[in-house]
């Protein structure tokens, strides 16, 4: 049984790094004084974008279709400066997450195995019991070995660190840690960040620059680095049985990987997906204050895809909303300052 999980900034957070948006964003508009004149003004209107609460940017994913409608305030005549305000972030954005990244301990292999024992025997028990009921007929269709893999969305390697030190302490004959893939690259190699296609680059002067879809587009980044990124993580989605969504956000920039999954449900009336999401809604005391959290996340979800409408009745049966589980929390972060130093001698744990 091939068990496949996606994972997003929220796995990261919940290992104690700060790399929310809100959080990175605090200190990248701190100007200093190699800052351009034009990457000055980027700043500044990000500052002023986020003090209004119509526009406030909360996820990366709201960033990545924010920058899409800033395209707007260029022409093909100042392109370049687009593309600098755009290489500027992804690159102050990158040497910030090298610092957070640093400051993971897995010194605790007794702690960090126990909170992943927990998660991988539970995280199909978060549900309704009606809705744990249908999962569980479906898993005894399958009595074999249970392959859990991973597909990041994140930049770190916190998930390949952890796994491999899970993946000492289990009987490889009754499960067993599979691929972990970065769709998206890491920080060592491309590091892939933007929208999901031309038409969220709301300028179309600039939307039909191919150097500019190149460097902005995700798969567009993909395909120009010659990575296979993509193209494994299809294989890994289509040979899954169960996905697993956990700490991202159902955003338009990853429209991509929705309308994957949907085809993937349809393809086997045996699939099942199940979504990790959090509400400051839910209210286990009151049945509309669990019900509703969980349909807000199903009908985002099925606003994502091209014919969401036409193949909600087919598959909705089949996708199951865990509020408030955060099954792999558990704080990592060492409290001291990293400095230059610690970065330069910092040494990773490979799967």
């Amino acid at each position: 049984m091939q068990i496949t999980f996606l994972i997003g900034n929220g796995f990261d957070i919940g290992l104690g790094l700060k790399t929310r948006y809100t959080e990175f964003y605090k200190e990248y508009i701190s100007a200093t004084e190699n800052d351009s004149k034009n990457i000055k003004k980027f700043k500044q209107e990000l500052t002023e974008f986020q003090s209004n609460p119509q526009s406030q940017i909360i996820d990366w994913s709201d960033f990545e279709s924010a920058f899409g409608e800033y395209s707007t305030m260029f022409t093909a005549d100042t392109q370049d400066q687009y593309i600098e305000c755009f290489e500027n972030f992804v690159e102050s954005f990158n040497e910030y997450v090298w610092k957070e990244e640093a400051k993971v301990d897995y010194s605790d292999e007794k702690r960090i195995v126990s909170v992943l024992n927990r998660a991988f025997t539970n995280y199909r028990r978060m549900l309704n019991i009606a809705d744990v009921h249908t999962i569980d007929r479906i898993f005894n269709k399958y009595n074999s070995k249970h392959i859990f893999r991973f597909v990041s969305f994140n930049y770190t390697k916190t998930i390949d660190n952890l796994g491999k030190i899970i993946a000492k302490t289990w009987d490889n004959a009754a499960r067993t840690i599979g691929d972990i893939v970065h769709v998206h690259g890491t920080l060592e190699e491309n590091m892939i960040m933007g929208v999901n296609d031309s038409s969220q680059i709301k300028n179309t002067e600039l939307s039909a620059i191919k150097s500019i879809c190149n460097e902005i587009i995700k798969p567009s980044q993909n395909a120009d680095v010659g990575s296979e990124y993509q193209a494994v993580t299809e294989g890994i989605i289509r040979s899954s049985n169960v996905i697993c969504i956990y700490g991202m956000s159902i955003g338009a920039t990853d429209k991509l990987w929705w309308n994957f999954i949907a085809e993937w449900l349809c393809a086997d009336a045996d699939h099942l997906l199940i979504i990790f999401a959090n509400s400051s809604d839910y209210n286990k005391s009151f049945p509309w204050k669990k019900t509703k959290p969980r349909d807000i996340v199903k009908n985002k979800f099925f606003s994502m895809l091209t014919n969401g409408t036409k193949l909600r009745p087919t598959i909705e049966s089949r996708i199951f909303v865990a509020l408030n589980q955060n099954i792999f929390e558990m704080n990592l972060c060492k409290q001291k300052v990293v400095s230059n130093l610690d970065l330069n001698n910092a040494t990773t744990v490979g799967l």
